[in-house]
């Protein structure tokens, strides 16, 4: 898939006009588009399609009516907003529109809830607006690298950052390219917007804020496959808690959740840990050695590990995610009273899902109950 492919999708024309505005005001975009045509308002299997009509709000004549499409647009996660809203938050006339597009646009790659081993982190999204809509001081930076400008975007917003130099610099992007970064006082949200169309050009899209926690700089089709990916490890959790609830016992549910002092493992094998974690659950146990084995995991393989006041799922989850390094999809199934240890492609199959592809998430997306 060409780069920037994702930002067209099946959406209508409109939605492909649009994003083919982005080579900004900043970066030579025309500050006039041409009106786009009428959208259709279908996808490809007929269903309704809502992102169409609030891409065409966008470009309506009333200002408050973009600063509602930009704010319902901020609420679907669906990166086809991402080139349109920018080019906005860029270019429009009004303040406010600019200020409210480019606050859309960079809630856009935040989840309304993120998971974390041994714990649930609910992300506040009226935080992250306070945060993004602080003003930041002019910038005059002139034939500076790359990297230079994005850590000194990072030390006055303010931010963490994770720049993939792998996608960038595939899409043409090299670090040591001096740039000039020239603007006025705006919001930290408008900086992000002004810097990822600076960066855009012809097809390949920049994209610039948070995602979730920390200042994301990657493609946007790098962006879009991690929401993507991200939705679908909810849909295998759920799908998997569905099955647990209809075919665990009680006791084997409420074993598995029960919360131990302490969890402390040095270089103990693999075959005694997950014992140690079914006795105490009350648990039978059964491995799936021959599986395993030939991903290269075996009974033997050390684990190392040192948890406090944690429950036996999450210290079977993290066990799992050290065992397979990231690139072995180990995963568990809980059914009558017996926990299961297989591959993810077996445990997908049982409780009736397409497998996760792990696009740059950690394991415990996946492993977690």
């Amino acid at each position: 898939m060409p780069h920037g492919t994702a930002l067209l999708s099946s959406r209508s024309v409109t939605a492909a006009v649009l994003a083919g505005l982005l080579v900004l005001a900043v970066g030579g975009c025309d500050r006039n588009p041409a009106p786009p045509p009428v959208a259709e308002t279908a996808d490809e299997a007929g269903r309704p399609d809502p992102l169409s009509p609030l891409l065409e709000q966008l470009q309506s004549d009333g200002s408050s009516r973009r600063i509602e499409a930009a704010r319902q647009l901020a609420d679907t996660g669906d990166m086809d907003a991402y080139c349109p809203l920018v080019t906005l938050a860029v270019s429009d006339a009004d303040p406010e529109v600019r200020r409210q597009a480019a606050l859309a646009a960079t809630l856009l790659a935040v989840p309304s809830e993120i998971h974390g081993r041994g714990r649930e982190i609910a992300l506040k999204r009226s935080d992250l607006a306070e945060r993004l809509s602080r003003t930041v001081e002019p910038f005059d930076l002139r034939d500076i690298p790359l990297s230079d400008i994005f850590q000194y975007v990072c030390d006055v917003t303010g931010w963490g950052s994770y720049v993939n130099w792998n996608a960038l610099e595939a899409a043409g992007i090299d670090m040591d390219n001096p740039m000039d970064l020239v603007l006025p006082e705006m919001t930290t949200a408008e900086l992000f917007c002004h810097l990822a169309g600076r960066l855009s050009t012809g097809e390949i899209k920049v994209f610039v804020g948070p995602a979730p926690l920390r200042l994301n700089i990657s493609t946007v089709e790098d962006i879009a496959g991690g929401i993507k990916a991200r939705r679908a490890i909810r849909r295998f959790q759920d799908a998997r808690r569905r099955f647990v609830q209809a075919h665990a016992s009680e006791t084997a549910r409420q074993g598995l959740s029960m919360t131990v002092d302490a969890a402390d493992f040095r270089g103990v094998p693999l075959n005694d840990v997950l014992r140690w974690i079914a006795e105490h659950a009350g648990v039978e146990l059964e491995v799936d050695w021959a599986l395993l084995t030939e991903a290269g995991i075996e009974p033997s393989t050390p684990v190392t590990l040192n948890l406090a006041d944690c429950a036996l799922q999450r210290i079977l989850a993290t066990v799992l995610d050290d065992v397979g390094g990231g690139s072995v999809h180990i995963d568990w199934l809980l059914e009558g009273e017996t926990l299961t240890i297989t591959t993810h492609k077996v445990v997908a199959r049982r409780i009736g899902v397409e497998p996760t592809e792990l696009r740059g998430h950690p394991r415990w997306d996946i492993v977690g109950y």
